[in-house]
């Protein structure tokens, strides 16, 4: 979903730089928009950024109204398997960009369709909530 309208979401998440790009706060509002469809998944890598980034996922998503089921330090695949099989609304990944020192927040569907809503979604939700 590459789109010039787009400021956070690239072709596969939200990439950046933790601390500078990919906050706390941005992580805590995309986990809010998702939150707001009920379950969410969320995995991630062994970084302690990440565990960070995880924590604000959830703490967002809870206040959207979602739950949220934390798999901690796991694969792919397992993020993908388990939200299939609890019928989550979506599962996010926070995992390394690459060989860059950048970190990303993968929010996925198995429906193309739907990930690139939901994708202009929070997009719509993170401009309308943090862009100054």
């Amino acid at each position: 979903m590459t789109n010039s309208h787009n400021r956070y979401f690239g072709t596969d998440g939200i990439r950046g730089v933790y601390g500078k790009d990919l906050t706390d706060g941005l992580a805590m509002l995309v986990g809010n928009s998702i939150g707001a469809g009920g379950d969410l998944v969320i995995g991630r890598d062994t970084r302690r950024s990440g565990e960070n980034l995880a924590r604000a996922l959830a703490e967002g998503a809870l206040a959207g109204g979602g739950n949220v089921v934390d798999l901690g330090v796991v694969t792919t695949p397992c993020v993908a398997f388990a939200a299939r099989q609890l019928g989550a609304c979506g599962r996010v990944l926070v995992r390394p960009s690459g060989t860059e020192p950048k970190l990303r927040i993968m929010a996925e569907s198995s429906d193309a369709f739907l990930a690139d809503f939901a994708a202009r979604s929070i997009e719509l939700f993170i401009r309308t909530n943090y862009d100054l």
